[in-house]
This record gives structure tokens, sequence and C-alpha cells, in this order.
């Protein structure tokens, strides 16, 4: 969980400390807010269950959000021989300064708006690799902080203004909500050639129209595209960035009637794409 609270990506409300183990196991984790009803079995994991999907296929952030957690979480990544695949962060100096007196394990100091010189030193005193700031970091933080031995990584960083910022000053690494955008930005700055669409995640005031549509819906089994492109590739994608349907190109994509394959409910985007743009539009699929 990242929440203190269940409200936000559960089925259920209340907060995080209040509830046991076998609570929590019975919860829809779905996140029905954002994906309907695509992910309504998706249950809370443990940390083992999270690690031990992601291992050998992804590096992970373990964020320690309470006091006194360091010797459990150590000893877990410890057991599953994922010491190189973690780092362990937190906005709580001591539970780091905990990970490195009885582990190798890379750990990141996350702070908020106000730090300087000092507070990397306190990184540096502990062996810290990576320190988490909020927000785009100057190039002469990024090479004051990289002669101490630390690297920058740095959060939130969504616009493409500042993703293009912080690349182009050095940093290490950012999260983001929008890791395609941050990926194509990337390729862009390396002159290379971008062959994934970015930003499809169904965020309505990010799409081109405020109209939704429904499939199927009460009397016919099939749906038109209201759109600005006369012709166009023509796909749909689920929350994940996953293309689920390829209409391939359509020269009248306005008069097409499109009928899809069987698919969960829950929230899609279909994209048009053309040789000058790209129209994306919300699909709710009932």
């Amino acid at each position: 969980m990242h929440d203190s609270t269940l409200d936000r990506t559960t089925n259920t409300r209340g907060r995080l400390r209040n509830f046991n183990y076998n609570q929590l196991a019975n919860v829809s984790a779905g996140y029905s807010r954002r994906f309907g009803n695509q992910f309504s079995n998706e249950r809370i994991p443990t940390l083992r269950e999270a690690l031990v999907q992601a291992k050998g296929r992804a590096k992970v952030e373990i964020e320690i959000k309470e006091s006194g957690l360091a010797d459990a979480v150590v000893a877990l990544v410890k057991e599953l021989n994922m010491e190189n695949d973690v780092i362990i962060i937190s906005f709580t100096f001591s539970e780091l300064q905990r990970v490195k007196q009885i582990s190798n394990i890379p750990i990141k100091y996350l702070v908020s708006i106000f730090w300087g010189s000092s507070t990397l030193r306190r990184v540096q005193s502990i062996g810290g690799e990576y320190f988490g700031p909020r927000g785009v970091v100057s190039t002469s933080r990024i090479r004051e902080a990289r002669v101490m031995g630390i690297e920058i990584i740095s959060y939130t960083i969504d616009s493409e203004r500042d993703i293009r910022r912080a690349i182009q000053n050095g940093q290490k690494g950012i999260a983001t909500n929008y890791p395609r955008r941050a990926y194509r930005i990337r390729q862009e700055l390396q002159g290379k050639s971008v062959t994934t669409t970015e930003d499809i995640l169904p965020v309505i005031d990010e799409l081109d129209t405020d109209e939704v549509i429904v499939y199927p819906n009460p009397t016919i089994n099939s749906f038109q595209i209201k759109t600005n492109s006369i012709s166009g590739n023509v796909k749909i994608v689920n929350t994940l960035g996953q293309i689920v349907a390829n209409f391939g190109n359509i020269e009248n994509v306005s008069n097409y009637n499109f009928t899809i394959p069987s698919l969960q409910s829950g929230r899609y985007t279909v994209i048009i794409e053309t040789e000058t743009s790209i129209e994306k539009l919300p699909l709710l699929i009932k």
C-alpha cells in the first residue's frame, strides 16, 4: 500500500493500521475509481508476494513508511537473495541508517522541499547511494552529490518540460506517473527513434474529448467514433498500455462500425494514429 488509508485504491474505507492481515487479504485492491471492474479480483500483496513476482523481472524500491521495520525488511530481501535487485527508501533517516548497519542493500533518503549540502553529507555519512528530493535538481547540486558518491533520483516528475530538464541536468533517474512519456523524451534526447505509444492511461483531462464511448450500448453491439481524423490506424489499449484490439488502417473512421472481441468491463482508450497526429478517446466497456 502507498496510502495510509484504504479509501483511494480499494473497495474498503478506513485507516490501514486498523486492519489485520486476514481482513486485508479479503479486500479488493483493483482501484475501481480508475480501472472499473477490470482488476476487481486483485488483492493486496504481502511484501514477500510482491518481491517474488518482481524477482528476475524488475528492480524494486521498497519504501519504509513506519519506524521499526528495517530489520524485518532486510531479512526478507536477504532470504530471497534480492540484495542487488532492491533499493530501500524512506523519509525516516533512522530506518535507512539501520539498513546500512546490517546490510549492503542500497538506500535512498527521501526529503520534501528544504535540503542542502548538510543533508547530502548526512546521506554520505551512512554510505547512502541515492538521494530522493522533490522536483528537478540543478546541475550544480547533482555534481555536488556525485562528488560525495551519491546519485539523485527525484520525485514526482510528470510534465514534459520537467522530465526533459531532469535528464539534461544529469539526474540518475526520476519517479514519474508517465514512464512512456519519460522513455520517449529520453530516446529523443539520445537521438533514437521511438516506437512506443505514450501517455495512454485514460485520465479524461488528458484525452482529446470529454465524450466517453460506451460499448455495447443498449441498441447495438458496436460503436462509431466521432473524430477529427478521416482515416488512420485504430487500436484499443487497456490501462496498462497493452493493445487489446487492433483494427489496422480504417479509411473512413467516422462511418465505420467497430465490433470488438470479448473484453473485461472497465476503462480503455481508443487511439487513432495518422501520419501527423494521434487522437485518444475514452472507451467504457460495461
